[in-house]
């Protein structure tokens, strides 16, 4: 019986390493044998993204809702990317998918915990049709320390040698990270991981980390449900 592709996405806030973390699992895949595809999100080449571009240089100060909406269409505009390699036996790595929608936008709203908690359910009614991950697997470490690594990033096109405005505040990221926290508990029905990808006051190797990903990879899977959701 041939194996059902797997669809794994990885999240976590600015500089936590969850791109490596994408790249690292493609190759495993590789190695065992398993076609894999990574996918990025945003797209920024395309109009929807190019509209996110704007926000994130600080050049469009659109309201959470509003972003909540442009980040869902520019994940429908690339589902049927993902259900086509799905389709086509390809296991997909998703470097950013509903998560970070639910993440970052409900810590834009000023407001309880239960507003934002209610800002997540809606992002995920927004986002219900779109391919649905077997595992979404959160990068966890310390916004301080991760902050020291956004610095060394270089120069990106959809920047425009500009500061992306979400990395730039700490006090924003330690925002983000309760509210990944926050989607994990919302979401651990739906397959939602978190990975402490710190040691000690330092991050984690990228092997340690990476050790930890496969290993929960395998315990989620074996308690997976057979169906993947609706928007499949």
């Amino acid at each position: 019986m041939a194996r059902k592709p797997l669809f794994i996405v990885f999240e976590g806030i600015d500089g936590c390493g969850k791109s490596t973390q994408a790249e690292m699992l493609v190759e495993f895949f590789g190695k065992a044998g398993r076609p894999a595809r990574l996918i990025h999100f945003p797209n920024y080449t395309s109009p929807t993204g190019r509209q996110i571009a704007k926000h994130l240089r600080g050049e469009d100060k659109a309201s959470p809702a509003r972003m909540a909406v442009l980040y869902a269409k520019d994940k429908y505009e690339g589902a049927p990317e993902i259900r086509k390699l799905l389709s086509s036996g390809f296991n997909v790595v998703v470097d950013r998918y509903t998560a970070s929608n639910c993440a970052y936008q409900s810590a834009r709203i000023k407001g309880t915990a239960a507003q934002k908690d209610a800002f997540i359910e809606w992002v995920l009614r927004l986002e219900a049709l779109l391919p649905q991950p077997d595992v979404t697997f959160i990068i966890d470490v310390r916004p301080a320390v991760a902050f020291q690594k956004n610095l060394e990033k270089r120069g990106r096109k959809y920047l425009n040698n500009k500061a992306d405005v979400y990395e730039k505040d700490v006090a924003f990221q330690k925002e983000v990270r309760k509210q990944y926290l926050s989607y994990a508990r919302i979401c651990k029905a739906k397959g939602a991981v978190v990975i402490n990808a710190m040691a000690g006051k330092k991050m984690a190797s990228k092997e340690a980390v990476a050790s930890k990903v496969l290993s929960s990879l395998y315990n989620a899977l074996l308690t997976a449900k057979p169906a993947r959701p609706k928007g499949k």
